[in-house]
């Protein structure tokens, strides 16, 4: 993970997207779940990899399933929107805003609320949307 954040971010080396994802995937192959989900957001992105929210949505989903708070939250991001290659999915949204805002994550929270004050996808709870 180390040496592919340093490529990421030109720490004591050139900036080099692409190494960056290289050396994320090897630290993603063998679990290491910020890895994991670094990659997803190159992919999801575009940066050092080819764009593919489909491959964004496998690697923030291992991160996410090992607890890592900006998947989950990044995950539910995709299942709300729908982008190409994500089904639109609000009860998976749901559940991946729902693991990040119990760990406190902000945007997550706003997310959530936004979904039962509009009624999108369940139903319409200010309740739940205020909380």
């Amino acid at each position: 993970m180390s040496i592919g954040f340093a490529y990421e971010k030109g720490l004591g080396i050139p900036k080099d997207h692409t190494k960056a994802a290289y050396w994320y995937r090897k630290a993603a192959e063998q679990g290491d779940a910020y890895s994991q989900y670094a990659l997803g957001a190159m992919y999801s992105n575009g940066r050092g990899v080819a764009k593919s929210n489909s491959k964004a949505v496998h690697w923030y989903g291992k991160a996410a399933e090992q607890g890592q708070r900006d998947a989950q939250f990044y995950l539910g991001f995709l299942y709300n929107l729908g982008p190409p290659g994500v089904t639109k999915d609000i009860a998976k949204a749901l559940h991946w805003y729902g693991k990040a805002a119990e760990q406190g994550y902000a945007k997550a929270q706003y997310y959530l609320g936004q979904l039962y004050n509009l009624g999108n996808g369940v139903p319409q709870d200010y309740v739940q949307a205020v909380y």
